[in-house]
């Protein structure tokens, strides 16, 4: 499973280095197959949520 990390605003280095694996940080995400957000909270990160697209629904009606 992957995890994806939200960086802060502003947030301007390229590669962190969680427990010697280096993550790079790409438009603001980082991600990572283990669960490392209680390393990255203290550094302002916040979990990364993907909205999903809304799909519109057309029915034709004859």
């Amino acid at each position: 499973m992957s995890f994806k990390y939200q960086a802060p605003e502003g947030y301007k280095p390229t590669t962190i280095v969680v427990s010697g694996e280096q993550l790079p940080v790409k438009n603001g995400v980082i991600e990572s197959g283990q669960d490392i957000y209680h390393i990255l909270k203290p550094l302002g990160f916040e979990r990364n949520v993907e909205i999903p697209d809304s799909k519109k629904v057309i029915s034709a009606k004859s």
